[in-house]
């Protein structure tokens, strides 16, 4: 943020709000005379002079998100419709039903620096700043290079080695799951610290395996999930053959004996039900929260395969100048990206590009 305006933050006096069951938040209504345009772009300076971080930006809306230690706070909504009236809204991102006032101070500290900001505009600096930012939508300083770096040599996509790297994963994963139960289980922690590392196999099977296709990867994970669960129980099953030295006993005579038996929370069993009950969330917990990062490594790997000077040229080709994609496809081929599969990557980089600006824009 810049110096001038923390002395404002500083002497600004929150109004706190409660959220019981969605985030507290704070909306503000001002009238100003500016076009969409020109508060838009105005806008994205008093934001940027605050040290916020803008999501999106698209006449006549823009967002942006407060951070406080590299964590998302707040995020800001401001909108103006064809009348003039401006719309800006803080929500809380962080937890807690209580936004000790915080919501309040972002709006009007807003409000504030893009009155200050405005006021050092004319009417003609204000039109020049109108035609700089439609310079730069419409990529107007774009130049479009003589060459493309060449597409990088990579394997061609196989689901094999995935499939082979959570394989081994889970396996191993579902052991240290089985011995975490038999000593000190404490639920949901275990599930989440299982779920973080059964992403970062899938992290490495889609680099090792150059493989982004997130429906099958999904089915990869529905598989691991339950394989997680289940070889826990199995190793589990193991541990007391070994333990209790028992040789008649079969794995499903264990299973039987574990719904007999139920699940102990604090001193009080929750009977068969309640340990399938455990089961059923440990599937739900591994899942969900595998599944987030699986989505956030495969946009992140589809995105970052191609060179930024390559999607930028395909970018400009397909938005900018407006061209088919078979048009496209023969302006990438004489800069040396000439084989479907290239083509392919970027057409999933620029799928990825898209997707990265749509979770950023999430609360």
């Amino acid at each position: 943020m810049e110096e001038k305006y923390k002395s404002y933050e500083n002497g600004l006096k929150g109004k706190g709000r409660i959220g019981l069951l969605k985030k507290p938040k704070y909306t503000q209504i001002y009238q100003t005379d500016l076009n969409a345009q020109v508060f838009v772009e105005l806008a994205a300076k008093a934001m940027t002079a605050l040290g916020w971080d803008i999501v999106h930006q698209n006449a006549p809306l823009i967002e942006a998100k407060a951070y406080r230690k590299q964590k998302a706070t707040e995020k800001i909504i401001a909108k103006i419709d064809s009348t003039g009236l401006v719309t800006v809204t803080s929500t809380k991102l962080t937890d807690g039903v209580w936004d000790h006032g915080q919501n309040y101070k972002r709006v009007h500290h807003f409000w504030y620096v893009l009155q200050d900001i405005l006021s050092e505009y004319t009417d003609e600096s204000l039109q020049e700043l109108v035609k700089e930012a439609e310079a730069r939508d419409n990529w107007e300083d774009y130049e479009v290079p003589a060459s493309l770096p060449a597409p990088p040599r990579l394997r061609k996509p196989t689901i094999y080695v995935p499939l082979l790297v959570t394989f081994l994963g889970s396996v191993l994963l579902s052991t240290i799951f089985a011995v975490g139960q038999r000593f000190f289980y404490i639920i949901v922690l275990y599930e989440s610290l299982i779920a973080i590392g059964l992403s970062y196999c899938f992290k490495l099977g889609i680099q090792w395996g150059n493989y982004t296709n997130y429906s099958r990867l999904r089915t990869l994970l529905i598989g691991a999930t339950v394989s997680i669960v289940v070889f826990s129980e199995y190793f589990q099953y193991l541990w007391i053959l070994v333990e209790q030295d028992i040789q008649h006993w079969s794995f499903f005579d264990f299973i039987i004996a574990r719904f007999k038996s139920g699940f102990t929370l604090e001193d009080i069993n929750l009977g068969g039900i309640g340990w399938l009950v455990v089961l059923g969330l440990q599937l739900f917990i591994i899942y969900v929260f595998t599944d987030y990062y699986l989505v956030s490594h495969s946009i992140d790997y589809a995105y970052e395969r191609v060179p930024q000077e390559v999607i930028n040229f395909a970018y400009y080709h397909y938005y900018v100048q407006d061209k088919t994609e078979q048009e496209v496809d023969q302006e990438l081929a004489k800069m040396g990206w000439d084989t479907s599969l290239h083509q392919q990557y970027i057409n999933e980089a620029l799928e990825a590009l898209s997707e990265i600006h749509a979770f950023r824009r999430l609360i």
